[in-house]
């Protein structure tokens, strides 16, 4: 029980030195001050044990006895509350920063949007915006139906929606709306005409007045299947023409490269700067914003962090790296040049028809520090077009 009270109160021990050091403890003993453990010390001196209420005035009536005296430990709640006192920020620092990372996740500071392939993100974004959603908003207080059907009444392009929240960070999940495939109305009064210039190699008629046949050139723009029928009781009549008209078709595609051009040497000079992003607040960490590099380029990594169990922090380290490079020109050579744009000129020519190619050849000319290639293509593909019953539309 003696050692609680001792330990609650607190202890010091002293080391007495001087003449007869053990007068010292009759001293005590005189003055009603409590002490333990005295053990002499290889006979030049004493120490013991006193309260810690007692230590200022056990040195002065040591320093009035001509001893000398040295504290050799403290013991006790008091010595603890002491250093717990000195080192305040020390020790409150670290649960300081645990319950604001704690209080920080429970907002959201990153929506990550999937499902939306018409609807831009900068769109769905505004919208959640205008109805409470955003950087900054607390996770815990979305209502998920209520938010559903006010993004789908302002977007109806969109058919379902959720809100995942995982610390801070929002998921964002949207369906849209699958259109109905465009029907064709039979009813409606129709011409087909020749969307290109071609030789006709198939021709086949469902519905309609057929205008020419296989093995005829076509122009652009001529007719090759009517609208207008005559019936038995010598009336007009008029139907939505139907059928398919391949042909062959030519193409003659040029495009042109330099042969000199501006590459990047890198000298192997770098700069890092790192700066520190909460939320939508940067904090630089370095002081000088400006760059001793010429000419460089600036290559950005994030790294977020996060508490144990996964917990995503609106914190992320920013480290922006500046390579330097000495811009040189240097020659392609024909054939890499060559190879360049003949596979340009590929997908020129597959965006431009809707069929297959029956042969492909391609020209290369050099003029001057310009390589030039021509791609002659011979196709064979649907040329049918469906337009408004021309004699209706001048009627």
């Amino acid at each position: 029980m003696r050692g609680i009270l001792d330990m609650i109160r607190g202890t010091a021990r002293l080391k007495v030195t001087g003449a007869r050091p053990e007068r010292m403890l009759n001293i005590l003993a005189r003055e009603g001050i409590w002490f333990s453990r005295a053990e002499s010390e290889d006979g030049a001196g004493i120490s013991f044990t006193v309260l810690h209420s007692d230590l200022k005035r056990t040195r002065r009536l040591a320093a009035q006895a001509y001893f000398e005296t040295e504290l050799l430990r403290h013991a006790g709640l008091p010595t603890i509350a002491q250093r717990v006192k000195r080192r305040f920020a020390i020790y409150l620092l670290p649960p300081l920063l645990l319950l604001t990372a704690f209080v920080l996740s429970l907002f959201i500071w990153e929506i990550e949007i999937t499902g939306s392939e018409t609807i831009s993100d900068a769109q769905l974004l505004s919208v959640l915006e205008e109805n409470g959603v955003g950087i900054g908003t607390m996770g815990l207080t979305i209502d998920r139906e209520l938010l559903r059907d006010k993004v789908i009444d302002a977007l109806p392009q969109i058919s379902w929606m959720t809100v995942n929240v995982s610390g801070c960070k929002a998921e964002v999940i949207v369906r849209e709306r699958i259109e109905p495939p465009k029907t064709i109305d039979i009813k409606q009064p129709m011409d087909i005409i020749a969307a290109k210039t071609g030789l006709i190699c198939e021709l086949s008629v469902f519905e309609g007045l057929k205008q020419t046949d296989k093995g005829v050139t076509v122009l652009q723009g001529e007719l090759l299947i009517s609208g207008t029928m005559p019936s038995i009781s010598g009336k007009t009549r008029y139907v939505h023409s139907q059928g398919i008209v391949k042909a062959r078709t030519w193409y003659e595609i040029s495009e042109k490269i330099p042969l000199e051009y501006i590459s990047k040497r890198y000298t192997g000079e770098t700069e890092t700067k790192k700066s520190l992003l909460i939320g939508n607040y940067r904090l630089n960490l370095y002081l000088n914003g400006g760059i001793s590099l010429d000419a460089c380029d600036k290559i950005i990594y994030k790294e977020r962090l996060s508490l144990p169990g996964g917990i995503l922090l609106p914190i992320e380290i920013v480290t922006a790296e500046y390579r330097e490079y000495i811009a040189e020109p240097v020659r392609m050579s024909e054939d890499d040049a060559a190879a360049i744009l003949k596979s340009g000129l590929t997908r020129k020519l597959q965006a431009q028809t809707k069929g297959e190619p029956l042969s492909l050849e391609f020209e290369t000319a050099q003029n001057g520090e310009f390589l030039t290639v021509t791609l002659r293509a011979e196709c064979m593909e649907d040329i049918g077009l469906t337009v408004p019953i021309q004699q209706l539309a001048k009627e």
